[in-house]
């Protein structure tokens, strides 16, 4: 499904999708490409250190937490994910 997520991304003109093994490369990340707004994927714990981040980088930041914490083996609700890659968005 994440081929799916970046097919869609692309669709809606998302600059560039990254899939990171943890949130402090996220910094390094919006250092470089110093986007406007981000959309992470992520447990809680690394959704509260992305949120400090993006406003470290005045970055809009959105967060769609996983449904089980920990990197292997867990779940994202589609529908929640879709719905954020969306808000902004005349493309449906």
């Amino acid at each position: 499904r994440i081929e799916e997520v970046i097919e869609e991304a692309e669709r809606l003109g998302y600059k560039d999708v990254f899939i990171l093994p943890g949130g402090s490369i996220a910094k390094k990340i919006l250092a470089k490409e110093k986007p406007d707004a981000c959309l992470g994927v992520a447990c809680l714990k690394e959704l509260m250190l992305g949120s400090f981040i993006c406003e470290k980088f005045g970055a809009a930041g959105q967060g769609v937490a996983l449904l089980r914490d920990g990197c292997v083996n867990t779940e994202v609700d589609w529908k929640i994910l879709n719905d954020r890659m969306h808000l902004n968005s005349d493309i449906t």
